[in-house]
């Protein structure tokens, strides 16, 4: 599935500054197998909703996998945090330059790209009330499927 190429892709990218493969492919394993371990709901759920909780699943996957493997929880968490970082420029960097359709003031790209992912990617059940303040977007997040997620697996101290 998409969702497991683009994660393991991110893994090894994160992970083949440091460790050598054998470990990489060590944990990779170890995710597929921990993957098991870790229900997700499929009632109801957008595309978007999808993709954001199997990418959560798989970080659970993943810092239980490192764990095993011998990687301290901060390096793990670390790590988690450069596989989410990279996952998002995937997605974030081409809307960026797609956003130039909405015209060329940064405030304009950000609501622009602030729509499309609230209206694809952070659908219902994502509950956010808009703030008005001077910032160009902000909001307050109201109701998260995905600490719901990491909750439920007692695994919050990967939200963030």
């Amino acid at each position: 599935m998409i969702y497991t190429w683009i994660f393991n892709r991110s893994v090894k990218k994160a992970l083949s500054t440091e460790l050598d493969e054998d470990l990489i492919e060590r944990i990779t394993s170890g995710i597929k197998q921990e993957c098991k371990n870790i229900p997700i709901s499929r009632e109801d759920k957008t595309l978007g909703i999808s993709f954001l909780i199997s990418v959560s699943q798989r970080n659970i996957a993943f810092y239980r996998s490192a764990i095993k493997c011998g990687i301290s929880e901060q390096d793990a968490k670390r790590h988690i945090e450069k596989i989410n970082w990279d996952i998002s420029k995937l997605i974030g960097s081409p809307m960026w330059h797609m956003s130039i359709v909405s015209g060329l003031k940064p405030k304009y790209r950000i609501t622009w790209i602030d729509k499309i992912l609230w209206g694809h990617l952070f659908t219902a059940p994502f509950e956010r009330e808009m703030i008005d303040t001077d910032a160009d977007v902000s909001f307050d997040i109201k109701r998260c499927p995905l600490q719901e997620y990491y909750r439920s697996h007692n695994s919050l101290e990967l939200c963030y």
